[in-house]
């Protein structure tokens, strides 16, 4: 016997017993109801009692599709899952401790106005040769916003951009006057 009769003789050995192994298993189970018939193209399935088999030969992709869905959505209502993780609360309020009485009173006298800086920074500066002059523009940040300011333009409409620098601008308040310099960071 040669290389190619052995390993002939060694597959019908295996199919051999192969058969003989699933002649004796038990057979399947009868379904206690009849599968339902494949629906027909473009026809969307229901399925109307969870308890009953459904035929694998079915399987309808957007029922699927849609149970997943109702599914995520009702997990998302559950857990509050609404947010946009790319919006930020409010910041807490910091909590202050109560005052004694005694300092109180002791600070009654009227506090004087504090100069609040710009709610917005300046995160870039734009540059554009128009002829022989060189144009910047001032890119500002605040308020969930982004400003391009040039010199002579308001902002927020409550300041007005007297300069900008290769690396700063220079913002004059329209009320009381006063002149902010805000720098790249």
């Amino acid at each position: 016997m040669n290389k190619t009769q052995i390993a002939l003789l060694g597959t019908f050995a295996v199919l051999v017993a192969v058969w003989v192994s699933s002649a004796t298993l038990p057979p399947p189970p009868v379904p206690a109801v009849a599968p339902q018939p494949a629906p027909k193209a473009g026809h969307t399935a229901t399925r109307t009692d969870p308890r009953k088999p459904r035929d694998v030969t079915s399987f309808d992709l957007n029922e699927a599709a849609e149970r997943l869905k109702a599914r995520l959505n009702a997990q998302r209502q559950s857990r509050g899952l609404d947010r946009n993780p790319f919006e930020f609360g409010q910041p807490r309020a910091p909590r202050v401790a109560p005052m004694p009485v005694a300092a109180a009173a002791a600070t009654t006298a009227p506090a004087a106005p504090v100069d609040l800086p710009p709610p917005f920074a300046l995160t870039g500066v734009a540059e554009q040769q128009k002829g022989d002059a060189m144009e910047r523009t001032a890119i500002l940040t605040g308020n969930g916003q982004m400003y391009f300011a040039k010199v002579g333009d308001r902002v927020v409409g409550r300041y007005e951009v007297t300069a900008v620098g290769a690396d700063a601008v220079e913002l004059r308040e329209m009320e009381g006057g006063r002149v902010v310099r805000l720098g790249l960071r």
